[in-house]
């Protein structure tokens, strides 16, 4: 990369009028952004190209790229002006050039990246849009991309999420399935793939669904054996499964799971894990040690409201003790009578 800066330097010194150039330059910039992980190198890309596009304002490729920094930004501060301006470059440049397969695909992931920081439905809409598109016009091309199936299966997890309905999970599955056969070493492919299952399994109510999550969450830590949301997640699954099982042996095997694995999302900073691991010890009536971990999640101010609390049915048994009772008491003190918000 820094070879190639020196010899885009040295060109647009000499021929400082070519747009390419500086189109050039601007991918370079952005090279290193992605390298470091820094926002100032976007940021050197973004005046660079806008220069060549005051050269040349119909450069398609130009504004692909000036999107793409500004998509970058936005990834790396959740701005979520950047990301709004990022998807009126990806428009103007598929109106310049609508039949680039890798232009669609970069302006889908700008949707999804805007629902992810501003929960717009319209935005994840969109994204399944374009990722739709890719796919009746791309099919031959998709098998070299395996990652435009596994974004696209995202976007259906995520309205799956939304609208929780089974279809968009057993779409986004079957295409995750695709994309294991392709590339085996697609990062997350496994969590995401028990995700899915595990979704399943909640609106079913078969536990044959949780069995196979929790073998997909084994294979996903061994991409990532500190993947902190993997363990937690995991951990929530063997709760689930817990649930549905017919004798106590097998039960408590499911609840002594779930608390280590929960308890080592914690160990590896997952803030999550304190509500979580609470919730589990009120299930098995450990009451002290939920109220201590309760505590402690509020003072990493990661507690729900007040409302949540009180409709989350694994903290049934606990809301039934004097202990509660005094543990809501205080929070409503501390921040005001009837608040529902910490």
């Amino acid at each position: 990369m820094i070879e190639a800066e020196n010899k885009i330097l040295r060109s647009t010194d000499q021929y400082p009028d070519d747009p390419d150039l500086w189109h050039a330059y601007g991918i370079c910039m952005i090279a290193f952004g992605q390298y470091y992980g820094d926002p100032d190198y976007h940021e050197s890309a973004i005046e660079k190209l806008q220069y060549g596009l005051s050269l040349d304002r119909t450069h398609a490729e130009i504004w692909h790229a000036l999107a793409t920094a500004h998509a970058e930004v936005a990834n790396l501060t959740d701005d979520l002006d950047l990301i709004e301006r990022s998807i009126r470059f990806f428009t103007r440049a598929m109106d310049l050039k609508p039949a680039c397969p890798s232009l669609v695909f970069d302006a889908a992931n700008a949707y999804l990246q805007s629902f992810e920081l501003r929960d717009n439905f319209k935005d994840l809409d969109q994204a399944i849009i374009h990722y739709e598109s890719l796919l009746q016009n791309q099919k031959e091309a998709l098998l070299n991309h395996p990652e435009w199936l596994f974004k696209y299966a995202t976007a259906l997890e995520w309205l799956g999420n939304y609208t929780d309905e089974d279809n968009h999970y057993i779409r986004a599955l079957d295409l995750y399935f695709h994309v294991l056969l392709l590339d085996p070493e697609t990062l997350k492919i496994h969590f995401h793939i028990a995700l899915c299952l595990r979704h399943l399994g909640e609106s079913s109510g078969e536990a044959e669904y949780f069995r196979r999550a929790l073998h997909h969450f084994r294979f996903a830590l061994r991409q990532d054996e500190e993947d902190e949301e993997v363990w937690l997640e995991w951990g929530l699954a063997s709760i689930l499964l817990a649930h549905y099982s017919l004798d106590q042996e097998t039960m408590h095997q499911c609840y002594t799971d779930a608390e280590q694995k929960i308890t080592r999302a914690g160990q590896l900073g997952n803030l999550n894990a304190y509500y979580n691991l609470a919730g589990l010890y009120s299930i098995m009536s450990r009451f002290d040690e939920a109220i201590e971990l309760l505590r402690k999640a509020q003072k990493a101010d990661s507690l729900p409201t007040i409302e949540e609390m009180a409709e989350d049915e694994w903290l049934d048994n606990l809301r039934q003790t004097e202990l509660f009772t005094q543990f809501l008491s205080s929070l409503e003190t501390k921040h005001g009578h009837g608040s529902s918000e910490f």
